[in-house]
């Protein structure tokens, strides 16, 4: 794995990180002033001069230094807790006492996807795929409740970082976006009511069973889904079956979003969810001849059917010929 890059005073391109600093915090600005920028001389400064010597990174040989290099650590929070504190026994020497604001801390904190415990950060692109890997391989340290958290912050992350390369699907699995086989689900929930000797426990499970078995085929309501994932738990808490997790028996959030087929494909098509893909190969004739020439063109131009006005619509249009649709597609 490529090693970390870290930024201080001396490291920051044309000072920017300084300056932002500055700008956060003017309350510094007399303290740093008369900070000394020179490059070649921080070159030849000693190992001892620095608060991470191995890296010869975070001067805290003058007062400024010391200042400033506590602000860029601040900034960065895998910087390991021994240059932490060469910092703060630089400042404590020289008699130097300050508090940063506290939305500076929450800001760095928004880069983990575990945010209270400092750990996944995401920040680039390549981030994204080096913390989908370090999520499944510790898995089994986590709770489920911290998998779905990391997931879900994840999925959000590669959303807004315009990440093309697709996440496992054990992470969306963990996020809940994917859909559920509701009869595999039912099933499931039938071999866990049969494992406990406690008629209180096993006819919690049978019931489950039976509201599951009431949801669509292939469900996608995803606030739904997570109040079922929610009731297992439970179940499986009082039951003693959390110890068997990944091992012979699937934790809540998988044995719900038990497929790999991601929600945003499928669209409800007369209360059966129906792939994206079904929708886009049928020919816009047919759309015009069961909706009419006003509905079906508002996402049809042509002969091309526009994918995201579809998924706008097609909730809109009355019940009667979304059946009428869904017959023709055999479903």
């Amino acid at each position: 794995m490529t090693e970390r890059a870290f930024v201080d005073q001396f490291s920051d391109p044309s000072f920017r990180g300084v300056v932002r600093i500055l700008q956060q915090h003017p309350e510094l600005t007399p303290l740093v002033k008369t900070a000394e920028m020179d490059l070649e001389a921080n070159e030849h400064a000693p190992d001892s001069a620095f608060a991470w010597p191995e890296r010869r990174l975070f001067r805290i040989d003058t007062p400024e230094h010391a200042i400033l290099s506590r602000t860029f650590i601040e900034k960065q929070a895998a910087v390991p807790v021994s240059v932490r504190e060469q910092c703060a026994k630089a400042l404590a020497l020289f008699g130097i006492e300050f508090e940063l604001e506290k939305e500076a801390a929450a800001e760095d904190l928004e880069e983990y996807l575990l945010p209270e415990h400092k750990r996944f950060r995401v920040v680039t692109k390549d981030d994204v795929k080096v913390a989908a890997e370090a999520i499944l391989y510790h898995q089994r340290q986590m709770s489920t409740e911290t998998r779905a958290r990391a997931s879900t912050n994840l999925v959000k992350k590669a959303v807004d970082l315009d990440v093309d390369e697709p996440l496992p699907a054990t992470i969306l699995k963990f996020a809940g976006a994917t859909m559920c086989n509701t009869r595999c689900l039912s099933d499931w929930l039938g071999a866990r009511s049969v494992s406990t000797h406690d008629p209180g426990i096993a006819a919690g499970y049978e019931k489950l069973a039976q509201d599951v078995r009431a949801l669509p085929p292939l469900c996608g309501d995803r606030d739904e889904l997570i109040k079922v994932a929610g009731v297992i738990r439970e179940l499986d808490r009082a039951a003693g079956l959390e110890k068997y997790y990944d091992r012979t028996l699937l934790d809540p959030l998988q044995a719900v979003f038990n497929t790999d087929k991601v929600a945003d494909d499928l669209v409800e098509l007369a209360g059966q969810p129906i792939p994206m893909e079904t929708l886009l190969s049928i020919d816009p004739e047919v759309y015009r001849d069961t909706f009419g020439l006003d509905l079906a063109d508002a996402f049809i131009e042509g002969d091309t059917i526009d994918p995201e006005n579809l998924k706008v619509i097609l909730p809109t249009v009355p019940y009667d010929l979304q059946k009428t649709l869904r017959s023709q597609l055999g479903q």
